[in-house]
């Protein structure tokens, strides 16, 4: 099976209002100690203590796929092919808001979602469909040790939910075409975050950032539709019908580590490992 990516495409719509000068990075990199921007509040909170004023930044991420499912069965010339078009709407929004010289508090809200519909596909009786989506907030407290070492301790708050619907079969019910199950389950967790910023320099800093593992409990129920009589009493007496279902959506834990210097042109070089 193959999957052909026609087109991808995404936006960013960015309101911000910085005291410190932000500089873009491109892909994963200037997480952990450019400490530049708002996103810091969500980077490497220990950085806000560098921040004079309240700071937002709103951001919105559109992402845009249309995807094409191809495949074989075997041997068999069976074949099948089918179209998917998605949109993935991630907003973000970061405050910082400092408390004094020493003190700085911000408070993160991150969004997330994937979704994907195969269709009528072979494996349409394991998973024809699903959305999953992730609502997470991370307030944070930051401590300035002294000039060049600051601290921080955050919460991590997230909400997941996850809707997946699958093709079953009639097989006791000559006639009836495929039936469907459907999966609708949600559910919180709480972790912790660590992070810490030393500035050997007003040019040269790195970063320090631990993330707790994440482990939601999402519980939901198995809802049937379409069922033939003699399929449904089946199911029902197997206990299906209408049954708890339980899921795990797990986050591990993470170490990153950054570096960040700027040169006396402006220009600035940004390293991460996680």
């Amino acid at each position: 099976m193959k999957n052909i990516l026609s087109s991808l495409f995404s936006f960013c719509l960015v309101v911000t209002a910085v005291s410190v000068h932000a500089r873009p990075y491109p892909g994963l990199t200037g997480l952990t100690a450019s400490a530049d921007s708002a996103a810091t509040a969500g980077t490497n909170p220990a950085g806000i203590t560098r921040f004079t004023s309240r700071t937002v930044n709103v951001e919105i991420l559109g992402f845009f796929s249309d995807n094409t499912w191809e495949g074989d069965i075997g041997n068999s010339g069976l074949g099948f092919k089918s179209s998917d078009t998605n949109t993935t709407i991630v907003p973000t929004i970061y405050m910082v808001q400092p408390i004094n010289d020493e003190w700085a508090f911000s408070f993160t809200i991150l969004g997330s979602g994937f979704s994907e519909d195969f269709g009528d596909w072979p494996g349409k009786y394991i998973v024809e469909s699903f959305d999953v989506l992730y609502i997470s907030a991370f307030p944070s407290l930051a401590y300035r040790v002294n000039d060049r070492l600051s601290i921080a301790a955050s919460l991590a708050l997230t909400y997941t939910s996850y809707e997946q619907e699958r093709a079953v079969l009639n097989p006791l019910d000559p006639g009836f075409g495929d039936g469907k199950m459907k999966i609708d389950a949600d559910g919180t967790t709480v972790g912790f975050g660590l992070s810490a910023l030393y500035e050997f320099t007003d040019r040269t800093r790195v970063g320090l950032v631990y993330k707790s593992e994440l482990d939601p409990e999402l519980e939901g129920k198995a809802k049937f539709s379409g069922l033939g009589p003699n399929t449904e009493a089946l199911l029902t007496d197997a206990g299906l019908i209408n049954a708890d279902i339980d899921l795990s959506s797990r986050t591990p834990q993470s170490l990153a580590v950054g570096l960040y210097h700027e040169f006396e042109n402006g220009h600035a070089v940004t390293l991460d490992a996680v």
